[in-house]
């Protein structure tokens, strides 16, 4: 389920606000080339929010997701990304490193990233154009080697300046709109570049961390590549370490640390998420049940229903039924 409001600036540019209660609708929700999917770990209902709201330069997202799970992010291929928490619990993670108040994190275009964490995180996320990002491109680009996401860490001052910008700039959004005019954006946008651009330039970066993080992620990534192409597999840990090519203990500390949960759960979650999408376009049968559930490796059916239930909060029979008789979701023009 999805519900959009749209309000009015007051120079004329619409501010939309988003509210998601169903974690397979994220990754189609995300608009201005920010592509992924999302995995859900928490088992309890999934609601997100955020606010875009679109400047001259660069467009602001505020986002707010209460339920714990695991977002593999790609930034758009002509966008660099910069994401800013405003309110984060412990157990954040970026790729595997720690990401803590006062840290920013920098998606150069084209990157991929995975981000886990259990609910209550708030971000800002400004979306600057590549050739619009001139300035801030030179200001990283020797602390980018690599064309991956990076976590980095600006002095405290300017942190807390840029932070506090960006929160004031939410409540207006919301609060009162019609305040914002020409006049107002524009000083908004000066102020917001010229902080970020402050922050940017300032910021320091862990490379060890920065080296641990990548060897991490790419042990994640070899393993569940492994495994979507064998879901209807009985595949074990075991295996997994030898095709990974790393040790069972390797393997499960690389999940522990990006995802925060073995390997063997986060695959299972995997596997009812891919349930749950197949049965969104399956016949309305009841055969349509088993056939996905046998499909991504499922064969005690009784005890899938309940792995089901747990996640979902309802059976998958009520998946099924739900997407042939629901009416379909109309986006706002």
């Amino acid at each position: 389920m999805i519900s959009s409001v749209f309000q009015r600036c007051g120079h004329g540019d619409a501010v939309l606000s988003r509210e998601v209660h169903d974690v397979d609708a994220m990754a189609d929700e995300h608009d201005d080339g920010i592509g992924g999917d999302y995995v859900q770990f928490d088992s309890q209902p999934f609601c997100a929010r955020w606010m875009v709201f679109a400047l001259p330069r660069l467009v602001l997202r505020f986002t707010r997701e209460d339920v714990g799970s695991l977002h593999r992010m790609r930034a758009p291929t002509d966008k660099w990304l910069f994401f800013i928490p405003l309110r984060i619990r412990s157990g954040v993670r970026w790729d595997g490193c720690v990401v803590t108040p006062g840290c920013h994190v920098v998606c150069p275009p084209s990157s991929e990233s995975l981000v886990c964490h259990g609910g209550g995180a708030e971000f800002a996320i400004v979306t600057v154009a590549a050739s619009a990002a001139v300035n801030l491109v030179d200001a990283i680009r020797d602390k980018l080697p690599a064309a991956s996401a990076q976590i980095i860490h600006p002095p405290p001052a300017e942190a807390r300046a840029l932070t506090s910008e960006l929160i004031a700039v939410r409540t207006t959004l919301r609060l009162f709109p019609e305040t914002m005019t020409c006049d107002s954006v524009a000083d908004t946008e000066l102020r917001l570049h010229g902080e970020l651009n402050r922050c940017v330039r300032e910021a320091t970066i862990e490379q060890a961390n920065r080296n641990a993080a990548h060897s991490r992620g790419a042990i994640v990534r070899r393993a569940e590549a492994f495994f979507r192409e064998h879901l209807d597999e009985a595949v074990s840990i075991s295996q997994l370490s030898t095709v990974v090519g790393v040790s069972e203990r390797s393997l499960r500390n690389a999940f522990y640390q990006v995802c925060t949960t073995s390997p063997k759960r986060y695959l299972r979650l995997l596997q009812l998420h891919q349930v749950r999408r197949a049965l969104r376009s399956a016949p309305d049968d009841h055969a349509a049940v088993t056939a996905a559930a046998t499909r991504h490796g499922f064969y005690e059916l009784g005890r899938f229903a309940g792995q089901y239930r747990t996640v979902f909060g309802e059976p998958p029979s009520v998946t099924l039924h739900r997407a042939r008789h629901e009416p379909a979701v109309t986006r706002p023009a």
